[in-house]
């Protein structure tokens, strides 16, 4: 049994119910997200609209998770659009984010890893977002987007992945246009070049092996090994075998050619030869996380904490800039106040140092699950 949670804006109740006549929620239930709905409300069911109620409740008897729901707003003869389907809808839709359960990337493009609401009620919960100095009062959410972003960025770069989703393009032709932001549904844009890769002999012949520079890999769409001419000798999509999340790759045939990648016309004196030439594979590939909503809890946690020290680092001087201590005395009245605050140690110290603590012990547990163990060689004596 589950409830469902419904809220309306004041604005929108006054609208809906003297502007449009509506006077009640449907709710619709079905088993899959692009299945069909049916009302499971009744005339004697239906969710009443009251002036001055914004919060309504509805409990459906079906197990968390297992049916899709869908809810307009109407009267007896019409309704508003039908909602977009969800599983579940809880808390307050003012506040958005995975800590509420009801944020999801949007369709197209990556999405936030976090929003500026779990930001601001799981990661700052208890702090005001607010500054002396009351021409900048308010904290924007576009400053937590940012700031965000930024963590996640070096969590990119300590761990050596890809986090955010990006789209490599080996010699990208002249249609091509490169983007800041990867997005879906145009085959011609970019957001990185990656350069070819280079024919070494010995990773041939173990298997075609290739370890790509950048990685989780979420799809290849683009591998051809070409001669010291750049004339084209293979097209090996066919051929390879991916480790996603380590980014490597195999190139072996499919049918029965029992030496491997050994074989054909042009390939096969190069091999025989054994000679090393730059720029003998040419690979287009997606890396990162397919969308925001398929970060691991655990980074996407760690993100959060640090994005909140540079929060803290950044909000500490706003509210509070330059007092570690303060009194007042008057007519033998006395008032002090101290803080942590001091010219090595910000005003919210004690939640930093505990984040950075956090995340401390998380990368020594975690680095190699994310960033893949180092390979190496050792020559004995």
């Amino acid at each position: 049994m589950i409830t469902l949670k419904f809220f309306v804006q004041a604005e929108d109740l006054y609208l809906l119910m003297k502007t449009k006549g509506y006077t009640h929620i449907r709710v619709y239930q079905g088993d899959t997200e692009t299945g069909t709905f049916s009302e499971i409300t009744t005339s004697e069911t239906r969710i009443p609209l009251q002036i001055g109620i914004l919060s309504y409740d509805f409990v459906v008897d079906v197990l968390e998770d297992t049916k899709w729901f869908e809810y307009s707003f109407g009267n007896d003869t019409i309704e508003s659009i039908v909602s977009p389907p969800f599983r579940r809808q809880l808390g307050d839709p003012t506040k958005v984010g995975y800590t509420f359960a009801n944020y999801s990337a949007p369709l197209g493009s990556f999405g936030r890893v976090l929003t500026a609401d779990d930001m601001r009620y799981t990661y700052l919960w208890g702090i005001d977002l607010v500054s002396t100095n009351a021409e900048y009062s308010v904290w924007l959410d576009a400053q937590s987007d940012a700031l965000v972003r930024s963590a996640a960025e070096d969590f990119e770069k300590h761990l050596n992945i890809d986090i955010y989703r990006r789209k490599y393009k080996t010699k990208p032709g002249a249609g091509d246009k490169k983007v800041q932001v990867w997005m879906e549904g145009d085959e011609s844009i970019y957001t990185d070049e990656e350069f070819p890769y280079d024919f070494d002999p010995d990773t041939w012949m173990n298997f075609g092996f290739m370890q790509l520079r950048h990685f989780p890999v979420i799809t290849v769409s683009r591998a051809r090994l070409v001669g010291p001419t750049e004339t084209g000798i293979l097209n090996l999509l066919d051929w390879m075998r991916v480790e996603k999340k380590v980014g490597q790759l195999h190139y072996f045939p499919r049918n029965q050619m029992v030496y491997g990648p050994l074989l054909g016309g042009y390939g096969t004196a190069l091999l025989w030869q054994m000679k090393r030439y730059p720029q003998g594979f040419e690979v287009d590939y997606e890396t990162g996380y397919e969308s925001a909503d398929r970060v691991p809890s655990d980074l996407r946690d760690m993100i959060g904490k640090w994005a909140a020290c540079k929060m803290l680092n950044v909000i500490g001087d706003g509210l509070l800039p330059g007092f570690a201590s303060q009194s007042v005395s008057l007519d033998g009245l006395s008032e002090s106040f101290s803080s942590t605050q001091s010219a090595t140690n910000a005003y919210f110290g004690a939640r930093i140092s505990m984040y950075k603590r956090d995340i401390e012990e998380w990368l020594q547990k975690n680095k190699y699950k994310y960033g893949g163990i180092p390979l190496g060689f050792v020559r004995g004596t």
